[in-house]
């Protein structure tokens, strides 16, 4: 059995990226999102969302 802290075992940020993304989209996923929490950067149709483990 593993006794290290969850944080040990958890990554300090998760990062997804997706190609081919409309502006639309990105928007729409802007709007829903709580607070600024997943981050998120668009630039010429790569959106890139983060979030930072606690």
């Amino acid at each position: 059995m593993d006794t290290k802290p969850i944080s040990y075992l958890v990554p300090p940020e998760t990062r997804m990226v997706l190609e081919n993304v409309d502006w639309e989209t990105y928007a729409a996923l802007a709007d829903q999102r709580r607070g600024s929490v997943p981050r998120l950067t668009y630039d010429e149709g790569v959106l890139e969302m983060w979030s930072r483990s606690n």
